[in-house]
């Protein structure tokens, strides 16, 4: 299994979906209409992206890009062109401030400036590993530095004090699953390409295929 970047012709893109996965599910009474919400386990993004018009110099990159994806063989490393970086006015490196737990829901993280009002706002991107999750609500740094990011999806799998987290082209693995890739050429353009993209978030946990070493052969 490979871990493709994408190509730069890519991201000449002319629309982008994100649509958030969830397994989350409502019952109500025939009777009464009383509901409940059942929270299910699933929480990831998938990201669809349609570009067109696309330069026969451009295209040979996105067909040897989707080439080498083989389908859902292979993953693929994205981030989101339209938001590369936050909204808020974070800067600095900035790290976790304890261990955290798969499934939490809300990062302390430390080394921001003191104070520093709107650190990030709903909709900023950050990563953590090989997750690619969004912060839920505006955000404000304490006066030792510290902030609490609640995020979307939750974490994954666990990790350690001090770990970085990243905001500046904050990127996830995707795997196309829903939609096989496809391209059109239009006869008589002289930017005859459209390309369709369809990814499904990955979810990385440390007994991830990835992680595995090959078994040694005798």
């Amino acid at each position: 299994m490979k871990i493709i970047d994408l190509p730069q012709a890519v991201f000449r893109t002319t629309k982008l979906t994100w649509t958030m996965e969830q397994n989350h599910g409502y019952l109500a009474s025939p009777y009464t209409g009383v509901g409940q919400v059942q929270r299910g386990q699933l929480e990831r993004w998938q990201v669809a992206m349609t570009f067109q018009s696309v330069a026969r110099r451009h295209s040979f990159a996105v067909e040897e890009f989707f080439l080498n994806l083989e389908g859902p063989a292979n993953l693929f490393r994205f981030y989101d062109p339209s938001r590369p970086r936050p909204r808020g006015q974070v800067w600095r490196n900035i790290t976790l401030a304890r261990n955290h737990e798969a499934g939490e829901r809300v990062l302390e993280v430390k080394g921001l400036p003191e104070r520093l009002f709107r650190a990030f706002l709903p909709g900023d991107w950050i990563q953590i590993g090989h997750q690619l999750t969004k912060v839920k609500s505006s955000v404000a740094s304490d006066r030792n530095g510290k902030a609490y990011l609640e995020i979307w999806p939750k974490l994954w799998e666990s990790h350690a004090a001090d770990e970085r987290v990243s905001y500046e082209r904050a990127r996830g693995l995707f795997r196309f699953l829903s939609e096989p890739p496809s391209w059109e050429v239009t006869a008589g353009s002289i930017r005859p390409y459209s390309f369709k993209l369809t990814g499904t978030q990955e979810i990385i946990t440390r007994d991830h295929p990835m992680f595995l070493r090959p078994a040694k052969h005798a």
